[in-house]
C-alpha cells in the first residue's frame, strides 16, 4: 500500500468520530471505526493460528475476530500505524513513520502474548507494505524490496524490486503490486507468475486467492475490489465504489476486510462472500389500494459471487411466502390500507442469506371518477335525515372533514371511506335544500371544499279526490266476472311532488308501484278498489277507497 496518495486525506480525517458510509458502501458492510478502534483506521492484516484480523489506526493496533468482535488492544502508542503483517504464530509486525515522509520508519515486532520483541529504525524507508515470508520480514524500501530483519530480529538480505504493496502467499512467496500489475516472486526474487490489472493494495488469502484493486492507479477515487482465482484465472468483483482502497486483508472463505477512504474520512468495510448485501427499493413509498407497486432488489449483490434465490414476505408477517427465483423484482397490490413492511430474503450460491425491508404506506384508493361528494347517489330528495355520502377523494388523501355548515362549525373528522352515513340538519323549511360540506385532508388534497345538497321532505303526499268508474266487462272467461274501471286520482305534494301510485283491491298485497297519472285503467273481479301515492322523497300517502 502506498500512503503517499492519501497524505491529504489523513489531514482531513476526523479523529474519534464514526465514519459515514460513502456511495457504494452499505451500512451492513461498514464497520464504524469508533466501535472497533480509536482514531483513524489505517491498515489491516490477517493471519495467525486463529485467522484473526489486525487493524492499525492512528493510535493503536487491535485484534478482532473475522466477523468483527474485538479481542484485545495489542499495541498502543501515539504514532500512526503505516503497515501491518502477521506470522503463523500470531506475532504482529508493524511500521510507524516517526521522522516524517521518507525519513525514519520504526519497524517493531509484538509477540502473540502482546510483549514487544524488538524494534529497529530504518532510514529512507517508505511507509506502507509489509509481509512475513520465508522466516523474514519484508517491507518496501525507497528503491528496493527490503528484508533487513528475520522474524527473530537478526539481519537479513534484501532484493532489488519495486512495489506499491506486498503480501505473503500461503506457499511462502511474495505477492507484489506494481505499476504493471501484480507479480508473485520467490524470496530469492524469481518471478513465478504475473496477474495483470492489480496495481494498488493487494492481499493473498489462505486458499491462495488474490484480492486487490483492479482499477487503474490514478489521481481520483473509484475502486473495484476483485478476486483472482490462481487455479482457474477467473476474476469476480466484490465491491465497486467511488472510494480509494487504502488496504486489504483476506481471512479466507471470501471474507475480506478493507480500509477505504472517500477523500475526507477513512473507514473499515467487511465483505463476506457467502452473505448477500441486500438492497430493497420500492417504486412508491406511498401507494393506495388501487395501485400496483414494484419491489426491486436488483441492487443486491454478494461479494465475489451471485444470488441464486429471491424470496418475498409481502405482508410483513415474517413468512417468505413467494419466490421469484433469480428474478430480483416483484409487483404487488395491497387490498387494504395500513402500514406495510415488505421484505426480501436473498440467498447466495454459497448458501448464505440476508434480509432487507422497506416501509410502504398503503392508503385507501378512491372510486373512479372526479373528486367530489354526492348524497344518496345523487338523489334530489329524501325523506330520511340519515343519508349516505358517496366520496371520491384526491390521490393519497387520508381523512376528510364533514359538516352541515360551510364554515365547518361544528364538524366531524374521519378516515376516507367510499360511503359514510351522515345526518342532515333538520332545522329550516323543508322546501330548502340541505347542504353537506366536505374537505379532504392529506395527499394531493388542497383547500378545496366539495358540497352536495338534497331536499329533505318528510311530509306525506295527499289524495284530494279519486273515483273508479266501470267502463266494460273483460272478455276473459272466468268464474267471476271481471270489469275494467277508469281510475281517476288527483294527488298533491307540496315539496318533492307526486311520483308514483298503487292501485289494488287488497291493501296487504298492493302490487308494484306505477308512474303517477291522473287517469288509468284497472281491471279487477273484486268489488273494492284502493289507491295510494308516493312522492319523490319516498313518503307514502294513506290508502283511499275508490269503490
Amino acid at each position: 500500500m502506498n500512503l503517499n496518495r492519501f497524505g491529504a486525506v489523513v489531514a482531513l480525517a476526523l479523529l474519534g468520530t464514526l465514519c459515514s458510509a460513502p456511495a457504494g458502501v452499505t451500512a451492513t458492510q461498514q464497520m464504524p471505526a469508533g466501535q472497533i478502534v480509536r482514531g483513524i483506521p489505517r491498515v489491516v492484516a490477517s493471519g495467525g493460528p486463529s485467522g484473526h484480523v489486525y487493524i492499525g489506526s492512528s493510535t493503536e493496533v487491535v485484534e478482532v475476530t473475522a466477523d468483527g468482535q474485538l479481542v484485545r488492544t495489542l499495541d498502543s502508542i501515539p504514532a500512526p500505524v503505516t503497515a501491518l503483517a502477521v506470522d503463523s504464530d500470531g506475532a504482529v509486525y508493524s511500521t510507524r513513520q516517526t521522522g516524517g515522509h521518507a525519513m525514519e520508519t520504526e519497524i517493531r515486532k509484538t509477540s502473540a502474548d502482546g510483549t514487544l520483541a524488538w524494534t529497529t529504525t530504518r532510514q529512507m524507508v517508505q511507509s506502507g507494505g509489509l509481509a512475513v515470508a520465508d522466516g523474514r520480514v519484508w517491507w518496501r524500501g525507497l528503491n528496493s524490496l527490503d528484508s533487513a530483519r528475520t522474524t527473530d530480529g537478526s539481519a537479513a538480505p534484501s532484493i532489488t524490486m519495486s512495489s506499491r504493496d506486498l503480501s505473503a502467499t500461503p506457499g511462502g512467496n511474495l505477492l507484489l503490486s506494481t505499476a504493471d500489475g501484480a507479480i508473485e516472486v520467490t524470496p530469492a526474487g524469481a518471478e513465478v507468475r504475473r496477474i495483470p490489472e492489480f496495481r494498488g493494495a493487494i492481499a493473498s488469502s489462505p486458499e491462495g486467492h488474490v484480492y486487490g484493486d483492479e482499477t487503474s492507479w490514478g489521481p481520483g477515487p473509484g475502486m473495484r475490489l476483485t478476486k483472482f482465482d490462481i487455479s482457474t484465472a477467473a476474476r469476480s468483483t466484490g465491491q465497486s465504489a467511488s472510494t480509494y482502497l487504502v488496504d486489504v486483508a483476506a481471512t479466507g472463505d471470501d471474507v475480506v476486510w478493507t480500509v477505504q477512504s472517500d477523500g475526507s474520512s477513512w473507514f473499515l468495510v467487511r465483505l463476506d462472500g457467502s452473505t448477500p448485501d441486500v438492497v430493497l427499493k420500492t417504486s412508491d413509498l406511498i401507494t393506495d389500494t388501487n395501485r400496483t407497486i414494484t419491489l426491486d432488489a436488483s441492487a443486491s449483490a454478494v461479494p465475489f459471487g451471485s444470488i441464486r434465490l429471491f424470496e418475498w414476505d409481502l405482508d410483513g408477517d415474517g413468512t417468505f411466502e413467494t419466490s421469484t427465483g433469480t428474478e430480483p423484482r416483484i409487483h404487488h397490490r395491497y387490498a387494504s390500507r395500513g402500514a406495510r413492511s415488505p421484505a426480501v430474503r436473498a440467498t447466495s450460491t454459497r448458501g448464505g442469506s440476508a434480509v432487507a425491508t422497506v416501509s410502504v404506506d398503503v392508503r385507501e384508493g378512491p372510486a373512479a371518477g372526479p373528486v367530489g361528494v354526492s348524497i344518496n347517489g345523487g338523489a334530489r330528495y329524501t325523506n330520511d335525515p340519515d343519508v349516505t355520502m358517496h366520496l371520491r377523494w384526491p390521490t393519497f388523501a387520508q381523512e376528510f372533514v364533514i359538516s352541515n355548515d360551510g364554515g365547518f362549525v361544528p364538524a366531524t373528522r374521519a378516515p376516507v371511506v367510499s360511503t359514510y352515513r351522515w345526518r342532515l340538519d333538520g332545522s329550516g323549511p323543508e322546501r330548502l335544500p340541505k347542504t353537506i360540506y366536505v374537505r379532504f385532508m392529506g395527499g394531493a388534497s388542497g383547500a378545496e371544499t366539495y358540497q352536495d345538497d338534497i331536499i329533505l321532505d318528510q311530509t306525506r303526499p295527499s289524495i284530494e279526490s279519486g273515483a273508479a268508474t266501470p267502463t266494460r266487462a273483460s272478455n276473459r272467461a272466468a268464474s267471476a266476472p271481471r270489469r275494467v274501471f277508469r281510475v281517476r286520482v288527483i294527488a298533491k305534494d307540496k315539496t318533492s311532488g307526486v311520483a308514483r301510485m298503487q292501485v289494488t283491491h287488497r291493501k296487504s298485497r298492493p302490487g308494484k308501484w306505477l308512474s303517477y297519472t291522473r287517469s288509468r285503467s284497472y281491471t279487477t273481479s273484486k268489488r273494492t278498489i284502493f289507491v295510494r301515492v308516493q312522492d319523490r322523497a319516498g313518503n307514502v300517502s294513506k290508502w283511499k277507497r275508490l269503490a
